[in-house]
């Protein structure tokens, strides 16, 4: 039940920074860091690192974030753990092409 809800929220996230709901995405981060309260895990935590990573990217206009967010891929890799760690290499593109042009580039991720 708690993965589905970590789930659930991720894709909130994803969906929320896609249609620049910065309050809704930032309350959608909140819920997830108050369930790793209750509930830790590790990849569930790291991720968070990443949605953090992304929103401060878009929030700042991509002045802050994108080491946050390349960070988490390095962990993936240390942890061997290459199917995310490539899952995210990809998506930094794509949420750089977004930031830039939120109509032309939507991630959503679940």
């Amino acid at each position: 039940m708690s993965q589905m809800r970590f789930e659930l929220l991720f894709g909130l996230f994803s969906t929320y920074i896609n249609f620049r709901q910065m309050a809704w995405t930032k309350e959608a981060l909140d819920s997830i860091a108050k369930l790793l309260e209750e509930d830790a895990d590790s990849n569930f935590a790291i991720m968070l690192r990443f949605y953090r990573g992304w929103y401060d990217y878009i929030d700042s206009n991509g002045s802050v974030g994108e080491e946050m967010m390349t960070d988490v891929a390095a962990m993936f890799k240390l942890l061997n753990l290459r199917q995310p760690a490539d899952l995210i290499s990809k998506i930094i593109p794509q949420i750089k092409r977004n930031q830039r042009d939120p109509e032309k580039s939507m991630i959503f991720l679940f």
